[in-house]
């Protein structure tokens, strides 16, 4: 299921977005 990678991966990025480090 390559949905299930993506929507972990936006979740990823919202998370690494307001933290502002990456």
């Amino acid at each position: 299921m390559v949905n299930l990678g993506i929507t972990v991966i936006r979740k990823i990025r919202q998370i690494t977005r307001t933290e502002g480090q990456w």
